[in-house]
Formats: C-alpha cells, sequence, structure tokens
C-alpha cells in the first residue's frame, strides 16, 4: 500500500519510536562502555550487564510496536479504500432505483393510457 495514499487518523509514530531506540541506544552503548573500560566494581559490572541486556530487550519490543504499527496502519487504509469502494456501489445501487422507479411510473402511464383505450365508450347512437 502506498505511504502518500494515507488514511490513517494518526500521525505516523516511526520518527517517536526513532527517538526512544536511539535514546536506549545511547544509553545501551555508555552502559557497554562503562562495562569494558572503566573497570567498573563487580557489582557494579553485573549490574550495567543487565541494564544492556533490560535495553535491547526494549529495543526489540518498540520494534515490534513499529511492525504494529504499520500493519495496524495499512489495515485501516485498506478498510477505507475498502469503504470509498461500498460507497460507489450504494450510489450506484441508488441511481440504478431512481432509475427504475422513474420506469416504473412511465408503465404506470403507459398502462392507464391502455386501459382508457379498451375501456368502451358510451355508444352516442
Amino acid at each position: 500500500m502506498s505511504r502518500y495514499n494515507d488514511n490513517s487518523p494518526v500521525d505516523w509514530t516511526c520518527p517517536i519510536i526513532d527517538s526512544v531506540i536511539t535514546s536506549m541506544e545511547e544509553a545501551k552503548n555508555q552502559a557497554e562502555y562503562v562495562s569494558k573500560h572503566k573497570q567498573p566494581k563487580e557489582d557494579v559490572h553485573d549490574e550495567m550487564i543487565l541494564i544492556i541486556a533490560e535495553l535491547v530487550d526494549g529495543i526489540n519490543e518498540i520494534e515490534k510496536i513499529r511492525s504494529a504499527n504499520i500493519e495496524l496502519r495499512d489495515w485501516g487504509n485498506e478498510q477505507h479504500n475498502r469503504a470509498e469502494e461500498v460507497e460507489e456501489e450504494r450510489d450506484e445501487i441508488i441511481r440504478k432505483n431512481e432509475w427504475l422507479i422513474e420506469e416504473i411510473e412511465e408503465l404506470k402511464t403507459t398502462i392507464e393510457e391502455l386501459e382508457e383505450k379498451l375501456t368502451p365508450t358510451e355508444n352516442p347512437y
């Protein structure tokens, strides 16, 4: 589905997700740097490893949200397009119905005229 024909009522969330991921990756990179280069005490080192793991898990979860948002947006656009198609079909049915009503009225008039022709008129004699 084209991104240029987007009918979603919400803004794109990817820039927000990108911002959060960037912040998390920066925190992860800083924690990795401290863990590898600053020779922290063992208990701090273990905590840094846990923080890194949590940040990686968080990034993965946010990527899942991004994918779900894209799927939801695509689904919504498909539903919008389908609704437009159904509205067009409805409008065509309404036009056809109006034409048929006119046709019925014309046929009623024709029947009345024919009935008048078939009705015996009074004999003037």
